[in-house]
């Protein structure tokens, strides 16, 4: 988009771009973008138009400091997520799933994974109460 923005030849077509520097390959759901290809060229294409910098050059931040603060959550906090969480991996909600296919092991990861955020946003909830992750995330 960058590259649109200033006119330059090589933002003309995002796919052209995508296959001769990104190594795009046809996936299963679209193209795959995340690789790397002909950077030697690419660098001298950009020469004048893009300019890097890392954050070491340009910013002076002092070290990063952790610090843990402890908090008091109930151990109820997301237990009726987690007790279906539990039930989904050990196999006793299969009778309202019918027969296992692939379909319905994708609907058991699915579901297994909506179980875990729900929980996660229990957790989350009692740990900072003033702020409000989901209008629908309640502690339980």
């Amino acid at each position: 988009m960058l590259l649109q923005l200033v006119g330059h030849p090589l933002g003309r077509s995002f796919l052209a771009f995508a296959k001769r520097y990104c190594a795009a390959e046809k996936g299963e759901f679209g193209w795959k973008t995340g690789g790397a290809s002909n950077i030697d060229e690419l660098t001298v294409q950009l020469h004048g138009v893009m300019l890097r910098r890392s954050k070491d050059d340009v910013l002076a931040l002092p070290p990063k400091l952790r610090t843990w603060v402890p908090v008091t959550v109930p151990a109820t906090t997301g237990a009726r997520a987690i007790k279906k969480v539990l039930a989904l991996l050990t196999g006793k909600s299969d009778e309202s799933m019918g027969p296992v296919s692939k379909a319905t092991d994708l609907r058991k990861r699915g579901r297994l994974l909506a179980f875990l955020v729900e929980a996660r946003q229990a957790l989350a909830l009692r740990k900072h109460p003033r702020r409000s992750i989901s209008s629908r995330a309640a502690p339980g």
